[in-house]
């Protein structure tokens, strides 16, 4: 008995059972898997490429909420509504990123930022050769 509680109580540790974001910075509310205080910036988009489902969450400080099995979704609310917040979907193949999609708010025009690793991309970020929106 006393085995499989000690078994029951590590299989809930492990599957993530007890979900929480790390969001008092900006929401201050854990039970909102999907808020993250991540700021939405190129280089923490860039960095999600062909990341782990473990290490986008660890990048995001959150589970994200899931879509389907292989997509999740988050809100970045970094600056409580003001730049580099927005939402973020990822989708997933074989654990990996393998779609970025990003609305990001900017002073003017929001900013999309759109990466899929068989298509390629766009980015409206400064730097950008191939924006999404002109």
């Amino acid at each position: 008995m006393k085995i499989s509680v000690i078994a029951s109580v590590a299989v809930l540790i492990v599957s993530g059972a007890s979900k929480a974001a790390d969001n008092a910075a900006c929401w201050n509310d854990a039970t909102r898997v999907e808020m993250s205080c991540t700021p939405l910036t190129e280089k923490v988009l860039t960095s999600l490429k062909f990341a782990s489902r473990q290490r986008a969450i660890k990048t995001m400080k959150a589970e994200g909420r899931p879509f389907s099995a292989d997509e999740l979704h988050f809100i970045g609310n970094a600056k409580r509504g003001d730049a580099e917040t927005g939402i973020l979907n990822l989708t997933f193949r074989d654990d990996r990123v393998v779609i970025i999609h990003a609305l990001i708010d900017q002073p003017g025009q929001p900013l999309e930022y759109l990466w899929n690793a068989e298509l390629g991309g766009c980015s409206d970020f400064p730097n950008s050769n191939e924006k999404c929106n002109k």
